[in-house]
This record gives structure tokens, sequence and C-alpha cells, in this order.
């Protein structure tokens, strides 16, 4: 990957599904292409959400790490979610503490892109206008139609990024 792209992974399903420790097929693959792309670009990978009061921004890298290791154990039945309303509403204050959306930085390379590999808010034209004006963003990418071409030749992704 070319040192100059930033790559911006949005979050904002597995965000959303707090509440569910089963995946769908679709948050399978949002944890792939956030795991896969963990291990090839790190130094050009960002990541970003909508929480549930609307508000985007980016999340850091260490945090988001340790919510990708939270969902997968969730998934694994390592952690459950807590069964009492008070002790669920904690919980996922933690989480959303945790991934609270912060500001966005200057922009110090000559691309951003932005990657969205399910389709969660990608129908609100005006959060997306918004997202990518604001947001100093160039590109914007669903990647749920890429998923098996990157499962089984992840370089199909990074040409895509070469743009």
């Amino acid at each position: 990957m070319q040192p100059d792209r930033e790559i911006v992974l949005d979050l904002s399903r597995l965000l959303s599904r707090l509440f569910h420790a089963t995946p769908t097929g679709v948050d399978r693959v949002e944890m792939a292409y956030a795991r896969a792309l963990l291990r090839r670009i790190p130094d050009q990978l960002s990541f970003a959400a909508i929480n549930i009061f609307g508000r985007y921004g980016r999340i850091p890298n260490d945090k988001a790490l340790i919510f990708l290791d939270h969902v997968d154990n969730l998934w694994n039945g390592k952690i459950s979610i807590p069964p009492k309303s008070i002790e669920k509403w904690q919980y996922i204050s933690k989480i959303y503490g945790l991934m609270w959306p912060q500001s966005v930085p200057e922009n110090s390379r000559s691309l951003r892109i932005f990657l969205q590999s399910s389709p969660h808010h990608l129908t609100n034209q005006k959060l997306m206008a918004s997202i990518l004006k604001k947001k100093r963003l160039n590109l914007s990418a669903c990647c749920m139609t890429l998923f098996p071409l990157v499962i089984l030749n992840m370089p199909v992704l990074m040409e895509l990024i070469y743009i």
C-alpha cells in the first residue's frame, strides 16, 4: 500500500449489534475486514463509527482493538451480555464509552478512503455526504460484494486502494 493513503474502516454495524451474541454474516464480514486490514496495513488503517446518538468520528486504534477482541469473545461465548436490566445498561455504557467517536484529525496523507463493509447507513444520503465532506474523505466504498474476493485474495482489495 502506498504510504500516502489512509484507509478508514467504519465499525458502525458491529457497534450497533452489542445486544446480539450471535453474529450475522454481515457482522462476520465486517470483523473479517477489520482483522485482515489490521494484519496487512496497520500503519495506514484508522477506524470510525456512528454511535446510537448519531455522532460520527474516529475510534482510536487501541480502543477499536479492545472492542474487536470483546466482540470476538462475545461471539465465542467467553463473555456474555448481562441478563439484568441495570447490569445490561452498565455493560452498554462501558462499551459505548470505549467506542465514543473522537474528532477527525487533520489529514496528513494525500488520499483518505472510507471503507464500509456493510450497508449499515449507506442509504442515509445526508449522513454519508456529511461524513465524506466534513471528514475530508476522498473515496467511499462498500465492500460487501468484494468480500469473497478479499478472503481468497487480499491483494484484490489492495489493488482497489491504489487508485
